[in-house]
């Protein structure tokens, strides 16, 4: 590069910006490991809400036991009642999410940040719509194996 027109001096930073990197990638590290305990301790709330349902539901999930009902019968309100939280807890997520990127990121770099290139509305429909499938999905997914776990039929 230092032969091309119109090129005075050129100068190696690898060494001033290598530190700025291994940061990131270690900030980058512990927001994945946060992440991913976040995740085990959502399935451990689901597993514990299950088994607590279950628990106060005994008298009724013996009875439906004694008079034949099928097991996706037995467990069918603990599956509604899994879908309708995780779709309050979507809906609230995406309302969030959103109410920040209206007030937090729109209001602030349309008035103060112009310089800084800031996400957007297409950046916060794709962060909704992983949202949208993987709550339902962590919710259902754990509430199918532990239903079938607590409610032996």
């Amino acid at each position: 590069v230092r032969g091309l027109d119109g090129v005075a001096q050129v100068r190696d930073m690898r060494d001033q910006i290598a530190p700025i990197l291994w940061m990131m990638k270690a900030m980058q590290s512990v927001a994945l490991g946060t992440a991913a305990f976040l995740v085990f301790a959502a399935l451990l709330l689901v597993a514990n809400t299950i088994r607590l349902a279950a628990f106060a539901r005994r008298k009724e999930i013996g009875i439906m036991r004694w008079i034949g009902a099928s097991t996706l019968y037995i467990a069918l309100p603990f599956l509604l009642e899994a879908l309708v939280t995780a779709v309050i807890g979507v809906l609230l997520a995406g309302l969030t999410l959103g109410g920040f990127v209206y007030f937090g990121i729109e209001r602030l770099s349309a008035n103060q940040l112009k310089f800084i290139p800031w996400i957007g509305w297409p950046e916060f429909w794709m962060a909704f719509g992983a949202v949208a499938v993987l709550g339902p999905l962590l919710t259902l997914l754990p509430t199918l194996v532990l239903t079938r776990k607590y409610l032996k039929v």
